[in-house]
């Protein structure tokens, strides 16, 4: 009996002992920081760079020694750091000092250069700008007379704007697009005298950029323009500029929305405008109260207030703030609690109140309910509830409470790629509850209620949050009609303070996880458990004790009590034996349940391998022992094929062979990069990212990406390093062509200003001739026979003029693919002897020999486009008269081959003269677009660059060939080859013009012209063949005139094409519209500049009858009106 007394007692000091460890335990215990982890640094390395440090806005701030430093402007001179490895050196100093020192070598680079032709001269832009620069017109926030939706209340107005910048050039260009009457104010560069300025009324707007972050008072309500601005490098400074060219597109890759991110983190309160329009102001003003509804039980967002006061959570917080921005009493704000989301949403739709808070954002739900919602207020992260034994890739029942504040979690659902099956419950704790008992595999829950039943107590133990990475947005809502509340609500969330707002929330959420009785009694249960254990104990030992005492004489009855408790250990060893049973079954279940986990990797094992086949990547793992030595390497098989090891047996296993493999320039700049990540003692550098060139088997050097993270021991030292490659020659090979595109459009860049110059210098040559002919001809006028010479040569230089044009116009509708033969049968001997006649001129003026050989054909009658075959021969000819020396031989000579088809044959045209020749390197860049060659310009020799295209181009589209031979100082032969239909001998293109004499005595026409010149040159020679002329300066005037005339009034009318008011074509239509005979008859023929095949047709089809093309060919012009009035 003493034995079970001493028993009971080790038995309660035990318990004592436990119940005082567990209270221990629970305690906090202080954590000592060392001072050496928290002051230890990486040493310095990298190239020093001096860079120009200025103080503007939120673009760069701390501009002064020791300041700490922020901005748009500083985060992108880090993100280049941290592809370059320059150290910055920071020069203080305004952006004019600092730009001199640019230019003067003081300093290495400059953030915020816009790009001017002067400054790419002077300084090294990069390929690609660091941000884009926005321009605003900025008012007095309290200004009511300016309004941008009525530009003309900038009228008699001063708008301010710094000085020599580009920001002058879009002001004008602003106010003379929308015809603005207003002064512009130069000023200096201080953004502080003109806000100081604007806001004394000095001026009444100024020119902003969004760099300089939101001012109280003021607003930018008009937008001007943008343009980039560039991280520029001093002259000297090419090696910087090379770095920075490839340091940017790596920033880019890595963070696609990196500008979009910064200007939003930076400059969004400067690109937003919180001044109500008049019509909301207006609507507004006649609102006595707004009706706010919200979740009666949505934590930390909203939730019933008590006995009747304002709502809990953030939403006070937040209405407060929008009506303070909106310039409002809070006291306008009336709240309405409702249970359900279906209750708030049908109380918005039918007006009951006017906005609801808390609902998320959903613009598919909002339209299909007939709500319209505003931005994001606020933002919440959003969990996935499992339990802590499950896998998130076998979810398949997902529960959905019914008061949630908008459908989204059933869309968000889909962000684990999977049909699911949709439980709903009454509440969230209901859907928890679910999850917990197995009843469905997840909930989705917001991050703040995730706390609350995850945290608050252990009633949830077993549950765990999965981060889905999404946020859910907290929005106003209101009726879908409601324009103006809308419009109102995201004015007045523009400048919301989202650190109040945050600080609000934070503030609910501890409020939500407080811990109560109830929570305490549920989590330490046990102890109220062992407590009365103990207790009972307690009494059961007082108990024995005082009927030990009062049995203590008595033998026998001690002795049955020994009996009772061999007997009762015996039912305990019994029992004991069904535990173990019971134990090796549950063993067995383990057993499956490792089993089921074993499959469970292999099918995310399978899922990894796959995801690395399809980016071309592979896995590999080096392992270190404690002093810091390669340990063990393990390289996968994915990683083998990926560099051409098709058998394992092939591949180099060892590090050192591997390592081998790698391009030496990579393996040394590698190589140093992984030694620095692993000799620093420093947990927060653990990450290698570089690009390396490796030998394959198959494809030589191949550009891949590694990627590896490094896991420490406790000591610091290296454990594990976890590293992926990826094949990035697709990439590579995309950045090469963009960089050879670039290229190409910059050599055609070129060539096209060296068109222009040359254009330039070959049009001033004719127009001077023009103009010095034109003045001699005044001076002579009663000279007739000089006037008569002067005029002669006039008429040629225009001709040549004109010429210069058509070859453009030619190139441009060769290039847009518009031309189009019109085969027609050509006699080709006559053609020849018609191309001798025009130049013979110019060869007896150089005294060439000028032959021509038709010997070579049997065949003289082809069917072609005589003027295109006419175009390519005058164009070869020309240029043979042209560069042929005084005294030299030109000739043309026809041969004819057999085709395939018997009524077809091959012509071919031999042009050869004994000319200046061409240049070996330039028989290459012939027949390219306005290449000209280098003897030609030094000689003067005239020409846009585009004839030998121009009859490369006509002569492919003939289906021909055309080749060159030429020596320098020899000559040059050009073959053309083409292929064309014969047909019978016929006069086919034999034309005898006789000079015909034109008299229109009795017939009246309708000019119809805006230009006077044109009139007044019209009209005289119109009158010269005594027409009776009539002029309209518009088509507009030349209708009102039809609308007028009797019948036969005008025998005819000469209409333009390109007028004010109404062009040629719509008057044509409108005069054929006329309810009149006469007007749907009357001949109308173009007169037009616009001479093209596909000008003619759609002349025809506006209802004209002919046309003439200008400059105005006398004879083309009295041949066709006598053509008309004949039929």
């Amino acid at each position: 009996m003493i034995k079970v007394i001493e028993m009971m007692k080790r038995f309660l000091f035990i318990c004592v002992f436990l119940l005082l460890s567990v209270f221990t335990g629970c305690s906090p215990q202080p954590v000592e920081v060392s001072p050496t982890d928290m002051d230890s640094g990486a040493p310095l390395t990298g190239k020093v760079v001096k860079v120009g440090y200025f103080s503007d806005g939120n673009f760069m701030g701390g501009a002064s020694q020791g300041a700490v430093k922020s901005g748009y402007g500083y985060e992108y001179l880090q993100a280049v750091a941290n592809y370059t490895g320059w150290r910055y050196e920071y020069v203080y100093g305004s952006w004019s000092e600092l730009y001199k020192k640019l230019l003067s070598g003081e300093i290495d680079l400059m953030t915020d250069v816009s790009y001017t032709p002067e400054r790419a001269g002077l300084i090294n832009y990069p390929k690609d700008g660091m941000g884009r620069e926005i321009y605003y017109i900025a008012v007095k926030t309290d200004n009511n007379q300016i309004d941008s939706m009525d530009l003309s209340t900038f009228n008699g107005k001063k708008i301010g704007v710094e000085e020599k910048s580009v920001q002058i050039k879009y002001l004008e260009d602003w106010i003379e697009k929308n015809n603005i009457d207003c002064e512009i104010v130069p000023m200096g560069s201080g953004t502080d005298n003109k806000i100081k300025a604007l806001m004394e009324g000095k001026i009444d707007a100024l020119v902003r950029t969004h760099f300089r972050g939101k001012v109280n008072g003021i607003s930018n309500i008009v937008l001007l323009g943008d343009s980039d601005y560039y991280l520029v490098t001093a002259p000297k400074r090419t090696d910087l500029l090379e770095e920075l060219n490839l340091a940017q597109p790596k920033i880019m890759a890595s963070h696609p929305y990196f500008w979009n991110d910064m200007e939003y983190k930076h400059f969004k309160d400067a690109m937003m405008d919180s001044r109500l329009s008049p019509d909301d102001r207006e609507w507004l003003n006649n609102k006595k109260y707004l009706r706010i509804g919200y979740f009666s039980r949505h934590l930390p967002l909203c939730a019933r207030g008590t006995n009747g006061d304002a709502p809990q959570g953030v939403i006070t917080t937040v209405m407060n703030d929008i009506c303070k921005n909106i310039e409002v009493d809070p006291s306008i704000i009336t709240y309405v609690p409702f249970d359900d989301s279906d209750s708030l949403k049908n109380a918005v739709i039918w007006g009951d109140v006017d906005a609801a808070f808390g609902f998320y954002k959903d613009l598919w739900w909002a339209e299909k309910v007939g709500l319209s919602q505003t931005n994001d207020i606020f933002t919440i992260g959003l969990r996935l509830i499992i339990r802590e034994d499950f896998d998130v890739n076998d979810i398949k029942r997902i529960a959905i409470a019914k008061n949630k504040p908008s459908p989204t979690s059933i869309m968000l659902a889909g962000i684990f790629n999977g049909d699911y099956e949709y439980v709903y419950y009454e509440s969230e704790a209901d859907c928890y509850e679910a999850v917990k008992r197995g009843k469905v595999d997840a909930t989705i829950s917001n991050e703040y209620l995730a706390r609350k039943f995850l945290q608050k107590n252990n009633a949830y133990r077993g549950l765990k949050e999965v981060d889905t990475f999404s946020d859910a947005g907290v929005c106003l809502s209101v009726n879908r009609n409601n324009s103006h509340l809308l419009s109102i609500f995201e004015r007045g969330i523009v400048n919301l303070d989202q650190q109040k707002i945050d600080k609000e929330i934070s503030a609910n959420v501890f409020s939500l996880v407080r811990s109560n009785l109830h929570d305490l009694l549920l989590d330490y249960w046990w102890i109220l458990v062992i407590l009365g254990v103990v207790f009972l104990l307690i009494l059961v030992n007082m108990y024995i004790l005082n009927r030990s005492r009062q049995r203590i004489s008595k033998v026998n009855q001690v002795l049955r009590e020994q009996t009772n408790q061999l007997k009762v250990a015996n039912d305990e060893l019994i029992m004991a034996n069904e535990h173990q049973v019971y134990a090796n079954e549950e063993l067995l279940a383990k057993n499956d349940e490792v089993k089921e986990l074993l499959d469970k990797q292999h099918k995310a094992i399978t899922i990894i391998e796959n995801n690395h086949e399809a980016l071309k990547s592979a896995n590999w793992i080096i392992e270190f022992d404690p002093v810091g030595n390669v340990d063990n390497v393990n390289w996968s098989d994915g990683l083998r094929h990926i560099l051409g090891y098709t058998d394992t047996n092939d591949f180099p296993d060892t590090l050192e062979a591997v390592v081998g493999l790698i391009h030496p320039e990579d393996r040394l700049e590698g190589g140093k990069y992984i030694w620095e990540i692993l000799r620093v003692n420093d947990e927060n550098i653990n990450i290698v990212d570089h690009e390396i060139r490796i030998k394959t088997t198959d494809r030589d050097y191949v550009w891949f990406r590694a990627y590896a993270r490094l896991n420490r021991r406790s000591d610091g030292t290296p454990l594990r390093l976890y590293g992926v490659l990826q094949d990035i020659s697709d990439y590579k090979n995309m950045i090469a062509q963009k960089d050879e595109a670039l290229l190409k459009a910059q050599q055609a860049n070129q060539a096209k200003s060296i068109f222009l110059n040359n254009m330039s210098h070959d049009i001033r040559t004719p127009m001077n001739g023009i103009m010095g002919y034109t003045a001699l001809a005044e001076e002579n006028l009663s000279n007739s026979a000089e006037v008569k010479t002067y005029l002669e040569k006039i008429k040629l230089v225009s001709k040549h003029l004109l010429s210069l044009i058509n070859d453009v116009l030619d190139m441009s509708r060769i290039e847009s693919g518009r031309i189009e033969l019109e085969p027609q049968p050509t006699n080709l001997i006559s053609l020849v002897d018609e191309l001798k006649s025009i130049l013979q001129s110019d060869v007896e003026a150089k005294k060439l020999q000028f032959q021509v050989d038709t010997n070579g054909i049997m065949d003289d009658t082809v069917l072609c486009d005589r003027l295109r075959l006419k175009q390519v021969l005058l164009n070869l000819l020309s240029n043979a008269v042209k560069f042929t020396p005084v005294g030299g031989l030109v000739s043309i000579k026809l041969f004819q081959k057999p085709a395939s088809d018997a009524n077809r044959s091959t012509f071919e045209f031999h042009v050869e003269d004994t000319g200046i020749g061409i240049e070996k390197e330039f028989i290459d860049k012939l027949f390219v677009p306005f290449e000209r060659a280098r003897n030609t310009t030094v000689s003067g020799i005239q020409g846009t660059g585009l004839g030998m295209s121009i009859t490369k181009s006509i002569v492919d589209i003939m289906g021909g060939t055309i080749t060159v031979d030429s020596e320098p100082n020899k000559g040059t032969k050009f073959i053309v080859s083409v292929e064309f239909k014969t047909i019978m001998h016929q006069d086919a293109d034999v034309t005898v013009r006789t000079k015909d004499k034109y008299d229109f005595t009795g017939k009246s026409v309708l000019l119809v012209e805006d230009n006077m010149i044109n009139q007044e040159i019209a009209n005289a020679l119109l009158e010269g063949v005594n027409f009776k002329v009539d002029v309209a300066g518009n088509g507009s005037e030349a209708l009102e005139k039809m609308k007028k005339a009797r019948d036969g009034q005008y025998d005819v009318i000469l209409m333009d094409i390109q007028m004010p008011v109404m062009d040629g074509y719509e008057a044509t239509e409108a005069i054929r519209a006329l309810d009149s005979d006469y007007c749907k008859k009357v001949p109308i023929i173009a007169m037009t500049a616009n001479v093209f095949a596909e000008d003619k047709l759609k002349a025809m089809n506006a209802g004209m009858n002919g046309h003439v093309g200008k400059p105005i060919d006398t004879r083309e012009l009295f041949s066709t009106l006598k053509s008309m009035l004949t039929n």
